[in-house]
């Protein structure tokens, strides 16, 4: 199976709601016909994808609208089938937990060692969790030169020059692109030939938008919701306990923190929070409260999406009552989940 431009497709491992919704999705519009590999504990839920995949998987986008996607299922149960697709790739997506991206990687590497292609960790892992699995990586004998970490944004719905669902890598002297109207591995100069290419700092300033404004407003209503015992996240009409201004203000008051911090890219700001918003707002009806809130304990840390706001307007010297109150909830929210979290006398994870 071959990508476009001739190349070897992509191999997506995970068959969640970002591996087929997110990349499988974005790359089939764009002409690409990725691998999939399929390899779930559920049996019914495994074989479902494998035997839909035929005829294109099933998905759903934001607006209703059903779209067939094509992908290359592979059986991931089948180790003869797994280490094919993997030696087929072009570049490897991985989509699936940070608790399973170690056994996922390892696997990897214990068939193809050095040989490898470029492997992408495509879940929103902040910069310690990432640390975290490189350390643990590494102690398994992958080298850190080995894996990148993706930045994905979706910011197309207000801001039609951006480009439509982004996930891109800076890497050296070039980027890896997924998702883009170039081929899976693009030069340096045929990506700023179209407009594409960023400066370095700005993946870094990208990367901390990501998680202190969209992700924060995200799980922030949902962290809320949870905190104030609801069993949903309401829209913006049944809000009786106002909790969509409190997510509002909070991220006013970081994307002032952000701006200041680099004013060349405060637009670019401006739209992930605009975007971020609105998406959350219309997707209230159909959200996943407790997909949200799961695994909090791993995102109450200062570069995380719960206490990372709070802890960002801090140290500029300003204040914002709305994220520490949203700081205050996850804590609290994870002390009733019975996790072992550790509190420090700031209120932030250890």
């Amino acid at each position: 199976m071959t990508g476009r431009a001739g190349l070897a497709a992509p191999l997506i491992v995970g068959a969640g709601a970002l591996g087929i919704g997110g990349l499988a999705y974005r790359l089939s519009r764009n002409g690409t016909v990725p691998q999939l590999l399929v390899r779930s504990s559920d049996p019914v839920r495994h074989s479902s994808i494998l035997c839909e995949s035929k005829a294109g998987l099933s998905v759903v986008d934001r607006y209703g609208t059903v779209t067939k996607v094509r992908v290359d299922a592979v059986d991931g149960n089948n180790p003869r089938a797994r280490n094919s697709a993997y030696r087929q790739a072009s570049v490897i997506l991985v989509c699936v937990g940070a608790g399973a991206a170690e056994g996922a990687i390892c696997d990897i590497f214990r068939t193809l060692g050095v040989d490898a292609p470029p492997i992408l960790v495509c879940e929103n892992l902040s910069r310690s969790a990432r640390t975290d699995l490189t350390r643990r990586l590494k102690r398994a004998g992958v080298p850190p030169s080995a894996l990148r970490h993706a930045i994905s944004f979706d910011v197309a719905k207000t801001d039609p020059k951006a480009p439509a669902a982004v996930t891109l890598l800076h890497e050296a002297d070039r980027l890896i692109a997924c998702g883009l109207p170039v081929p899976m591995a693009p030069s340096y100069r045929a990506l700023a030939a179209q407009g594409l290419l960023r400066p370095v700092a700005w993946f870094g300033f990208a990367e901390t938008c990501k998680f202190m404004l969209q992700l924060a407003i995200y799980d922030g209503i949902s962290c809320l919701a949870a905190a104030n015992g609801l069993q949903s996240v309401p829209t913006a009409e049944q809000d009786k306990l106002r909790l969509w201004p409190i997510v509002e203000r909070a991220s006013a008051a970081t994307l002032n923190v952000l701006s200041r911090r680099m004013p060349s890219q405060a637009s670019f700001a401006m739209t992930c929070r605009a975007s971020a918003l609105e998406v959350a707002k219309r997707n209230a009806p159909l959200d996943d409260l407790s997909r949200n809130i799961r695994n909090i304990e791993r995102k109450l840390g200062e570069d995380e999406r719960f206490c990372g706001p709070a802890a960002l307007i801090e140290q500029a010297g300003a204040n914002s009552l709305e994220a520490s109150e949203i700081r205050s909830a996850a804590i609290a929210l994870a002390q009733r989940q019975s996790l072992p979290t550790r509190i420090d006398a700031a209120g932030l994870s250890n």
